[in-house]
């Protein structure tokens, strides 16, 4: 990302500017020597010694002291710039590894698309949401039970383990090889689903059920009106069995 190569670049220049003041520490140490010895009548060159130039040599010396007081001062205000800028590349780069999303629908997060630290392109989906306020029943069928079926055929429907019956309605008939109906919906199909022709029931109550109203995934029977169950049902009924 730019902002962590920006800030891997103040570093790096904040460690040359350390560096350079600490060889100027040195070099000023250096002269220092220097310029005591010279103070004293004793100027230390390349293996010689001349106390004659030693004068001459003080005011050298003073003069360079001076250079690098002023170079200290410089390499000072430069790390401590460094210092103000990555502070200040690492207030942003934090800002920048959270962001606050509005959902457009009440639910709950059902998939993450990114990694935490992935580079995220404008336009990515980031996350898939699940609308609760929309559960819908898929049911696999036979064929012969599919052609007898049509949008609005009432239907009830009863969850595995719950002894509650809803009613609902065919609203979409996807027959066989639906697979791609499925593309905008938290659970797809199974294999063994698919192999058998597809129909999509509505059941409004579900919604209504505090302990159903996101039941995403559960399993249960559909009851068609046109079914062999309803119509054993129905016989019963008739008979009083």
């Amino acid at each position: 990302m730019q902002t962590a190569a920006n800030l891997e670049r103040a570093r790096a220049a904040q460690d040359v500017a350390q560096q350079e003041l600490e060889s100027a520490r040195q070099r000023g140490s250096y002269l220092a020597t220097e310029l005591t010895a010279a103070r004293s009548g004793v100027f230390i060159g390349d293996s010689y010694n001349d106390a004659p130039f030693s004068s001459q040599r003080v005011r050298e010396l003073d003069l360079r002291l001076a250079e690098l007081a002023s170079e200290q001062e410089q390499i000072e205000a430069r790390i401590a710039g460094f210092e103000k800028q990555i502070r200040a590349e690492r207030l942003r780069l934090n800002k920048l590894t959270s962001a606050v999303l509005n959902a457009r629908v009440a639910g709950m997060a059902w998939d993450f698309l990114v990694d935490d630290g992935e580079y995220a392109r404008r336009g990515q989906d980031l996350v898939k949401l699940v609308d609760c306020r929309s559960l819908v029943v898929t049911a696999s069928v036979t064929e012969s039970l599919y052609d007898n079926l049509s949008i609005g055929t009432p239907v009830q429907f009863r969850l595995f383990g719950d002894e509650r019956i809803f009613e609902g309605t065919v609203t979409r008939l996807g027959g066989s090889g639906a697979s791609n109906l499925y593309a905008n919906l938290a659970v797809g199909p199974s294999a063994e689903h698919l192999e058998r022709f597809d129909v999509t029931v509505s059941v409004p109550e579900l919604s209504n059920q505090p302990d159903l109203s996101c039941a995403i995934g559960r399993t249960g029977r559909v009851i068609f009106s046109n079914g062999p169950i309803a119509t054993m049902r129905r016989f019963l009924t008739r008979y009083g069995v």
